[in-house]
């Protein structure tokens, strides 16, 4: 065997049992239950739908034995490990260092973003495999075997038909096609020439999304979108539903862009290997490395700034979550920059160690052991999923308390796609029937007239034809995972059951269900989707034994709430909220504070803790907080009313001008006399009208809305934290 490729699959194979020791053992949270209930099904995933993943995975769901999410599991690992194998062969090709070529390819498989996604089911092990194959395939077709520029170009069709990120490598292909072999005298025409049999292999390639409209003559259980006709599946590939990549709507700046994107990669590499990056980066300019090292720095361009600029996503920690995938082509550029600039370093050091026995041996081999095994003790913490059961928990401790025939809404992506996968996949309680409130999955459910309508009239309509399906089936129990506005259900109420919410309609009865506070699985607080789910099932465990009279494990479970979800300014309000219930003013005030060292702009805890300075009689604090919140731009009508009655109660009458927005006054309905009072609860339910008020909690639909900054791993707990009125040291 050629020792190139003896190194490569060396790697493959050291990666693969990293990612085996440390792999997921169910569905992981985020989009891994719905592509995994689509890929056992054969059906339809979220835009642009990943034909190629989705079929591929049906059949590792069909050869491997046990429960589909871990076949799909281990479909990631073996793709992520067959592209850092490959890795190390493209970079022993570009820089002829072959030890320290599967040096760093290893630490490529062991760095944070690419560790973690090659442990759950997800796409971009596959997509990473894809791009290298390309590249691979395009910088042997340039050191002499130009057959394999057709072998690129299929490659980057096949893989565009997994992600559109595969594209992202098309112009580094297409440089290497053009570039002159320094030994072959090829004219630039003839070269040219290659373009037209490799654009009908690239189609070729993509032929693989007619596996699309195919699918959709057969009806799968698992469909996105509800797609009406042919034209819905190019609306579909073209990701028209969300306005493109990334968040549409988000509205941020190129620089808060580029900067984000500047703190993933070093997150996500390692200083070592941004030293050898730039090193690879000063050679290329100074032209000692030859032209194909620069396909690496041309796709960093394309795959880190130009897509920071193309994506719109905003400075939160789940933007951050979701964003660090889509920079992981340029994380592969950067180590391959960082192999060609290391090599380049070895090379420097082995001429000067020549005559001195095996010294530069050693020398390459310290380098190509020491980089991985510092990737691997950074991240090995983070990236460890082997004891991540949480989805599964809490989707057994749903279906479990769920009567037979129930209907049950959940609220938001998160839980739909693991009760969809539990469902559809491994065949949990098909008596219930799962309805999606934002119409991605199960159209049909709301019935075939309601199916027939386009996306726009659907979500006109959702509302209406949520409250007839409610209404019509009064035999089946209705349950929400979250509290929602109950104004149009007819004198409907929302009664927490559980660790879910019961929608009792008039004559309705409460459902007595089985209810048992599980020890919620260890989970990472820097996983923003893990660990919102984790707070959140904590604060309903909470909340349930509250009303069950268990103050003090409510209480147990608040504080473990808090630290599971110590990066989520949402779940932390909400826990506040809890506090405000319990009428402990010093806990609540004290959480409020720690929120606001760590996300100042949090609107929703400023709002909260200037209620409850006011409703404490704390009228100067308050007052403060309110000027705060006008500062950073939350002057809506209602602030400044507050503020105004708050400054005539202090006999500032001078200063409480009326708002500078009198109109918005009269179109913005007022809840409450006193400054720092709520709306009413979403449950229907009014506040008490006592001292303090009682304010809404956050649902998933406010969510996208919170601005907030990283924040420290400190303990929110500690006194250092504690800010609280006359010397309070009270902790919970």
């Amino acid at each position: 065997m050629h020792r190139t490729s003896a190194a490569a699959l060396a790697i493959f194979i050291l990666a693969l049992a990293i990612y085996g020791a440390t792999l997921c053992p169910t569905v992981f949270v985020g989009d891994s239950g719905e592509l995994a209930a689509a890929a056992t099904t054969l059906g339809i995933a979220h835009p642009p739908g990943f034909p190629l993943w989705t079929t591929l995975g049906r059949g590792a769901v069909a050869l491997a034995p046990g429960a589909p999410a871990v076949a799909l599991n281990l479909l990631s690992a073996l793709c992520t490990a067959a592209a850092a194998g490959l890795l190390a062969a493209l970079l022993a090709m570009l820089s002829g260092r072959i030890v320290v070529s599967a040096g760093v390819a290893l630490a490529f498989a062991l760095s944070r973003g690419v560790w973690s996604q090659a442990i759950i089911t997800e796409v971009y092990g596959l997509n990473l495999l894809m791009t290298v194959s390309a590249l691979t395939a395009a910088v042997a077709a340039h050191g002499g075997r130009p057959r394999l520029f057709l072998l690129a170009g299929y490659l980057l069709g096949l893989g565009t038909a997994n992600h559109p990120f595969v594209l992202l490598a098309g112009l580094p292909v297409a440089g290497l096609v053009l570039l002159p072999r320094e030994e072959a005298q090829e004219p630039v025409s003839d070269r040219a020439r290659r373009f037209l049999p490799m654009a009908g292999l690239f189609l070729l390639g993509l032929s693989a999304y007619l596996y699309l409209p195919l699918r959709w003559t057969a009806d799968p259980p698992v469909m996105w979108g509800g797609p009406r006709a042919l034209g819905d599946f190019l609306d579909h590939v073209m990701r028209a539903q969300y306005g493109g990549l990334g968040e549409a709507t988000a509205d941020t700046s190129l620089g808060l862009r580029l900067r984000v994107f500047g703190e993933i990669l070093y997150e996500g590499t390692a200083i070592p290997i941004l030293i050898g990056a730039a090193v690879g980066v000063v050679l290329l300019l100074r032209k000692v490395l030859s032209k194909p090292d620069a396909v690496a720095l041309l796709l960093l361009v394309l795959a880190g700034p130009v897509t920071a600029g193309v994506i719109r996503y905003e400075d939160t920690f789940l933007d951050r979550s979701v964003a660090s995938v889509y920079f992981l082509t340029a994380v592969l550029s950067v180590f391959m920059l960082a192999g060609v600039g290391i090599a380049g370093i070895d090379r420097l050091v082995n001429d000067r160690l020549t005559g001195q026995g095996r010294a530069g041996v050693v020398f390459s081999g310290a380098v190509a052991c020491l980089l991985p095994i510092a990737l691997a003790f950074r991240n090995a913490k983070t990236c460890d999923r082997s004891e991540a059961t949480l989805p599964r928990a809490y989707a057994e401790e749903v279906f479990r308390e769920l009567p037979p025939d129930a209907l049950i809404f959940p609220l938001g992506d998160n839980e739909l796609f693991i009760f969809t996968y539990f469902q559809a996949a491994e065949g949990l309680r098909p008596d219930v029937k799962i309805l999606d409130r934002s119409l991605n999955l199960g159209i049909e459910a709301w019935g075939q007239d309601f199916y027939a309508k386009t996306r726009p009239e659907r979500k006109r309509d959702r509302l209406l034809r949520e409250v007839e399906l409610v209404f019509a089936e009064r035999d089946r129990p209705v349950f929400y995972s979250d509290l929602i506005d109950l104004t149009e259900f007819g004198g409907s109420r929302l009664v927490q059951n559980g660790i879910l919410f019961q929608l009792l309609r008039p004559g309705d009865s409460r459902t007595i269900i089985p209810f048992d506070a599980f020890a919620v699985p260890p989970t990472n607080a820097d996983d923003f989707l893990e660990s919102h789910l984790a707070g959140t099932v904590l604060l309903r465990q909470a909340d349930w034994l509250i009303e069950r009279g268990d103050e003090q494990g409510a209480r147990r479970r608040y504080r473990e709430a808090a630290q599971r979800a110590q990066k989520d300014p949402l779940v932390l309000r909400n826990i506040g909220v809890a506090y405000r219930e319990l009428q402990d003013w010093p806990t609540a005030e004290r959480l409020y504070r720690w929120i606001l060292e760590r996300f100042p702009d949090h609107e929703a805890s400023l709002r909260d803790l200037a209620g409850l300075y006011d409703s404490l009689g704390e009228d100067e604090q308050a007052l403060e907080i309110f000027d705060r919140m006008i500062g950073l731009g939350y002057g809506s009508p209602e602030v400044h009313l507050d503020r105004g009655v708050l400054l005539v109660r202090l006999g500032r009458l001078e200063k409480a001008r009326p708002s500078p927005q009198p109109r918005a006054l009269s179109r913005w309905p007022r809840t409450s006399s006193r400054p720092g009072s709520s709306p009413p609860r979403c449950d229907g339910e009014s506040n008490s009208g006592g001292r303090p008020a009682k304010p809404r909690r956050s649902g998933p639909s406010e969510r996208s809305r919170w601005k907030e900054p990283c924040c420290s791993r400190s303990g929110i707990w500690g006194k250092e934290s504690w800010s609280g009125p006359r010397g309070s040291t009270g902790r919970p």
